[in-house]
């Protein structure tokens, strides 16, 4: 494998440092560009929805006043109250008039107002004329001609013109309208504007009381009572989020109870909440407080502010506005390309900078590599020296290049002196390894003793090893086989106790029989008390068919025909009292048939009672019989692995044994090659004596 030289890994060093940096920097700018964005959409939706608050309270203010002149304009009052005291009569010309006149004036304040529905109701809440924005270009106006029949006369005109001649048809198909017919609950006696659902939308609705003078006949004053109620509706669609989107440059959806109602988001279709508050104890739009979250869509990402939109403490509808976050995206794109020029100008400027210092730094280091190769190769001169030039890192190591081969100087001045001595030793180790020689052989036969025994002991702790193994074997056996009773009696304990669980619902669904079997009979005998009045209707019918009968003789020939009638109903009387003895007596089979069913469900109960009793106590004693095997099963596991552990420490022992029989053999040979080498030192220490010779003779190669 080549190596890597030091100017390769300055550059090296220093592009990673670069890429360091650039990583470091980009992680940093994304964590403070996402943050910084993550403040600015919550600024921008908090804008968003105040300007949609404060366009929906200018609404509702609007609206107020718009259904306020609809309950006052052109006398609205006294027709009202006319029509009102006209109701179930058929219509004159005043009256339709009048009515007519109703639904032009509603119809143009719903022009003017651009409201989507405009409608008069009477005290009563019957609807009395309309006028409803039926598509972009037309509105429907109509009124009441018969509401028992169903009946209206409608007319159609361009939105923006006066209906000054309307062509009236009358229809009886207003049924799939969303104009109710009648309104719900009590008729609204203050001046109120709340959110409503008609349909899918989300609605601002209006309610103005239309009052009416009248004339006290007690006290003659003029007093003002309430004939009916003006309604306008404005719904809040897509135009109205389009107009919010646009002044805000946000999307803008309107969910109701059930899904998205309209908005600029159609693939958003069920509000994300993200965990929206308790309904508010007063519904004032201007206090509710935004709602976050964030939510993941197929195409992207979104901060999400939501306005909860009450009425009457329920939550009709939201208003969310939903800012992407493609633009942080974007934004950090643009940021880390950016990160990445620059990076790419350090290492253009970084790579030729590093490469000029790294030979400014290497040429030194060179000189002292060389220094050292012609110490090593040529002719061991210790006596030059490197100049200093520089002050910094690369002059120390000059300066200790040069301390360090003075201390080799001298140590090289030692090491000759040192040979010298060797060879005067030299001639002391002939005797001493004589000496050697004759201890060793004494200790080989010593050690033949010892090594007998050990191999007898061996063979002893290697037979009990046999028989440890045999019983650890026969432990373990018995151990799984009450492991395996163990597993059995914690199946039957754990069947027993379904079977008790089974028992105790039986028991509960048999309760429930018998109570819906009493039910059955209270039933059977309310029904009867209801056939007895059938009964003594039946008869009094026949009673006044007998005295019809009877009037209708002293008529003579006039009362031929109602002694006829009289006839029919005699005898549908004698059908009912038939039919009601008929139904009576299936009513007592069934209450026979109730009783017997709860005496026999009761049987039931005892016997299951009785049942989940005894499965009980099974369940108990198989519970405590699992207990007991299971001490078992733990007790004889242990003595398994005390039995293993005894084996083992044998087994141990036999092995300590043979390695001690091992080791002595190789002890006494150890000790023959000791008496053999003895008289190989003697050899040797003439050996050392030459090789002192020339130790001297290369200490002299060194210049010192």
């Amino acid at each position: 494998m080549k190596r890597l030289s030091l100017k390769g890994k300055m550059i090296i060093g220093s592009l990673t440092l670069v890429i360091l940096v650039m990583l470091i920097s980009t992680t940093v700018v994304t964590v403070v560009i996402n943050g910084q964005y993550k403040v600015a959409a919550d600024r921008d939706i908090d804008k968003a929805i105040r300007i949609a608050r404060d366009d929906l309270l200018t609404t509702r203010e609007k609206m107020a006043d718009d259904t306020r002149q609809m309950a006052t304009v052109n006398t609205m009052g006294a027709k009202v109250k006319f029509i009102s005291n006209y109701k179930g009569r058929a219509l004159n010309d005043t009256s339709e008039n009048l009515l007519r006149e109703i639904t032009t004036d509603i119809l143009q304040i719903a022009n003017v107002g651009n409201l989507w529905q405009a409608a008069i109701y009477d005290r009563e809440g019957d609807l009395v004329a309309f006028a409803l924005r039926r598509d972009a270009q037309r509105h429907l106006f109509a009124y009441t001609v018969d509401r028992n029949a169903g009946t209206y006369r409608h007319a159609v005109a361009e939105i923006g013109a006066t209906a000054d001649r309307p062509a009236w048809e009358e229809t009886d198909a207003f049924t799939d309208l969303p104009v109710a017919l009648q309104l719900e609950g009590a008729v609204p006696d203050r001046e109120t504007v709340r959110f409503a659902q008609m349909g899918r939308d989300v609605c601002l609705v209006a309610y103005v009381p239309v009052l009416a003078d009248d004339i006290n006949r007690q006290t003659g004053d003029i007093e003002q009572n309430q004939y009916g109620v003006a309604v306008a509706v404005r719904r809040l669609d897509g135009a109205f989020a389009e107009r919010i989107a646009n002044l805000t440059g946000l999307r803008v959806n309107i969910f109701n109870r059930t899904g998205l109602s309209a908005g600029t988001m159609a693939d958003y279709k069920a509000h994300t909440d993200g965990g929206m508050p308790e309904p508010p104890a007063v519904d004032r739009l201007e206090d509710q407080a935004v709602q976050r979250a964030e939510v993941a869509l197929t195409d992207d990402t979104y901060f999400q502010g939501s306005l909860p939109l009450y009425a009457g403490g329920d939550r009709v509808g939201v208003l969310a506005v939903l800012e992407s976050r493609g633009v942080v995206r974007d934004n950090l794109r643009q940021m880390i390309q950016l990160l990445l020029l620059v990076s790419l100008g350090c290492i253009l400027f970084i790579l030729p900078v590093t490469a000029w210092l790294a030979n400014a730094l290497i040429k030194p280091i060179r000189h002292v590599s060389a220094r050292l190769q012609d110490i090593a190769e040529g002719e061991g001169d210790l006596t030059s020296r490197l100049e200093i030039q520089n002050q910094d890192e690369v002059g120390d190591l000059a300066r200790w290049f040069n301390a360090f081969i003075e201390k080799l100087q001298e140590m090289i001045r030692s090491v000759a002196g040192n040979a010298r001595t060797i060879s005067h030793s030299s001639d002391d180790f002939t005797g001493l390894a004589g000496r050697m020689s004759a201890g060793a052989n004494d200790m080989a036969a010593n050690i033949n003793g010892v090594s007998a025994s050990a191999e007898q002991m061996s063979a002893s702790l290697a037979s009990v090893a046999g028989a440890m193994e045999q019983t650890a074997a026969n432990v373990s056996a018995m151990a799984a086989s009450v492991e395996e009773m163990t597993n059995t009696i914690n199946e039957i304990a754990k069947n027993s106790e379904t079977a008790r669980h089974i028992t105790e619902d039986a028991v509960a669904k048999a309760n429930r029989s018998s109570a819906r079997v009493g039910e059955l009979g209270t039933a059977a005998r309310e029904i009867s008390k209801v056939t007895e009045t059938i009964t003594g209707i039946s008869e009094q019918t026949n009673l006044l068919a007998l005295n019809a009968t009877i009037e209708a003789a002293r008529a003579g020939d006039a009362g031929k025909g109602f002694a006829v009638v009289a006839n029919e109903i005699k005898e549908l009387a004698k059908q009912t009292a038939a039919a009601t003895l008929d139904i009576k007596g299936k009513i007592e089979s069934i209450q026979g048939v109730s009783s017997d069913a709860v005496t026999d469900i009761g049987a039931i109960l005892t016997i299951i009672g009785n049942v989940n009793d005894v499965v009980g106590t099974i369940a108990t004693a198989v519970e405590e019989q699992s207990v007991t095997a299971k001490e078992i099963a733990q007790n004889v596991s242990r003595a398994a692995e005390g039995i293993q552990e005894v084996n083992a420490s044998m087994a141990d022992g036999s092995n300590l044994a043979q390695a001690i029989a091992t080791d002595i053999a190789a002890v006494n040979k150890a000790t023959e090659d000791v008496s053999t080498q003895s008289d190989q030192v003697n050899a040797r220490a003439g050996e050392m004596s030459a090789l002192a010779d020339a130790l001297k003779g290369m200490v002299s190669r060194f210049k010192v």
